[in-house]
């Protein structure tokens, strides 16, 4: 998948990202073939029908064989484990008994990021004896004996737990209201489901990059909830309680346990009656819990920010569509000015400052459905 370099020369041949080369030489020197890049089982089914159909008749079915995998020196683990497991599936639905299967890296190409199987046909019982002996050899693998049967992965019986079904509670809204309720919920979702490449991006400079994919996983279970009419969208309370169960059962990760202590305050606030003070009560309310379990504080560089600088825009009891434009400002600008901080809270706060230049994409994340709620609101 590339060349090996020869020290002082650099690779000796190139190969664009979706390119793979067959049959090239330990030492570089050029293969038979080059083709487009295949998925590991792809890769596995190339490789040993070449060697079945060769003229050194390796492969036999119903003969015992010993395979060595080869890692040229720039394979990862994990792509080994994979090309190893397929290989191996491979031989065992073909009929071939492996008796012996080694891998690792055991004859490298400097720099070379690539594989290479031998066959041994087993002839005598003696061989694996001989395979079997002890040897003061320091690179030798450990054996893996493979039944003859081939692997077989054992299900063990699972059955998901049936979810909790939430009773319907708390104040219940007119006809009109549980439309832009919903209108609402279905716009944030789309908001982060949108974003979720550039959530990613941002989340890489200080973190593992998949914020964007673990908030657009739990916004698009919500739509389907929407979907299936499972959310009860007339009764706010009951809809935040099944919100929470939805990032805390199928989210992953920090965020779906923050986003599920989120959900469950604000429902709180739904009990009797749902005016413009509820909602932001209930946004309050959602950013107590963050700062309280989360051990965050504004100026931290987290979701707190661009929250707490929502929740403390208005500041009077008129909660008209130009208070909640002003609060959507303000988280915006809460957002944007994480660029500035440093984290002290996260995974974030144990990477060096110089990885700290861009916003942080969980206040990002927010600022944007928070924004999508609002042009929801007021189409």
């Amino acid at each position: 998948m590339s060349a090996c370099s020869i020290p002082g020369k650099g690779p000796m041949f190139k190969l664009s990202d979706e390119e793979m080369e067959l049959g090239l030489g330990i030492h570089g020197e050029p293969g038979c073939e080059r083709t487009s890049l295949k998925t590991a089982k792809e890769v596995a089914d190339l490789l040993l029908k070449r060697l079945e159909q060769s003229d050194k008749k390796c492969l036999q079915k119903g003969k015992k064989i010993a395979v060595i995998l080869n890692n040229l020196g720039g394979t990862s683990q994990i792509e080994m484990n994979i090309m190893a497991g397929e290989i191996i599936n491979w031989l065992c639905e073909h009929d071939y008994i492996v008796k012996r299967f080694y891998y690792g890296t055991l004859m490298t190409s400097l720099d070379g990021h690539g594989i290479s199987i031998s066959v041994l046909r087993i002839d005598e019982e003696q061989w694996i004896e001989l395979l079997d002996a002890e040897t003061d050899a320091p690179a030798w693998s450990v054996t893996k004996v493979i039944p003859g049967d081939g692997i077989h992965v054992k299900q063990l019986p699972h059955t998901e737990p049936p979810k909790t079904k939430i009773a319907d509670i708390g104040v219940a809204l007119s006809a009109a209201e549980t439309e832009c309720f919903k209108r609402c919920i279905k716009s944030a979702c789309s908001a982060i489901i949108s974003a979720k490449e550039e959530l990613n991006k941002l989340d890489s400079r200080s973190g593992d990059g998949d914020c964007g994919t673990t908030l657009a996983h739990g916004a698009q279970k919500v739509l389907n909830s929407l979907e299936s009419k499972e959310l009860c969208c007339s009764r706010p309370q009951t809809a935040f309680l099944q919100l929470s169960q939805i990032f805390e059962d199928d989210v992953g990760g920090t965020a779906g346990a923050l986003y599920a202590l989120m959900f469950s305050a604000a429902s709180q606030r739904f009990g009797f009656s749902a005016s413009g003070e509820d909602w932001h009560a209930a946004l309050r309310g959602a950013l107590q819990a963050i700062m309280r379990y989360g051990h965050a504080q504004p100026g931290y560089r987290s979701m707190v920010d661009p929250l707490h600088n929502a929740v403390y825009a208005i500041k009077n009891d008129s909660y008209e569509k130009a208070d909640w434009e002003k609060l959507v400002k303000a988280a915006e600008k809460g957002a944007l000015a994480t660029k500035d901080m440093r984290a002290q809270c996260g995974r974030a706060s144990y990477t060096a400052v110089d990885a700290q230049t861009e916003p942080d994409p969980g206040a990002i994340a927010v600022a944007k459905w928070i924004r999508a709620v609002f042009t929801a609101a007021y189409p």
